[in-house]
């Protein structure tokens, strides 16, 4: 169960989509900015994850416009789960939550669980390394990197 509140982006968004549930503060931004701060991409297991969360259609618009998305559109879009008020309680809340699935049945949890990892494999057999490598050995990484540190634009040259 990830717990977000305030900035969930990059390496953390890709971690809390792997969660079975995610819950999120008010207060929750959640996204994937790198197509205006680093240049880089995400694996192909991330990019399936998070598209079979929201759709091809939100993950595409929530990527390719780098914007972050609020608690309310992702309750409304089935990214989390709920939504909590205080941020300060998300926490407690998710570890009520994860106490909760601990008293049912854990076969049923387990096969509700290896039915989705056997519909991911199917993506697992795709070979995505060049695309990552392609990317992250860029002009425009390296430039995305360089503005981040600088705190500047960067100047995308596509190559």
């Amino acid at each position: 169960v990830a717990a977000i509140a305030g900035a969930c982006t990059g390496g953390g968004a890709a971690l809390a989509t792997a969660c079975d549930l995610r819950l999120g503060a008010k207060n929750m931004k959640f996204g994937y900015p790198m197509a205006k701060t680093l240049g880089n991409c995400l694996s192909l297991e991330n990019c399936a994850r998070l598209s079979f969360l929201i759709g091809p259609g939100r993950f595409k618009d929530l990527l390719f416009t780098a914007r972050l998305m609020g608690a309310e559109e992702a309750y409304a879009v089935g990214l989390i789960n709920e939504i909590v008020d205080e941020p300060k309680e998300v926490l407690s809340r998710g570890m009520a939550l994860a106490n909760r699935i601990t008293q049912h049945a854990p076969l049923t949890i387990r096969a509700a669980k290896e039915a989705l990892l056997r519909i991911y494999e199917r993506w697992q057999s795709v070979d995505f390394s060049d695309v990552i490598e392609h990317s992250y050995q860029s002009n425009d990484f390296r430039a995305g990197v360089n503005a981040f540190i600088k705190k500047e634009a960067p100047k995308w040259s596509g190559t």
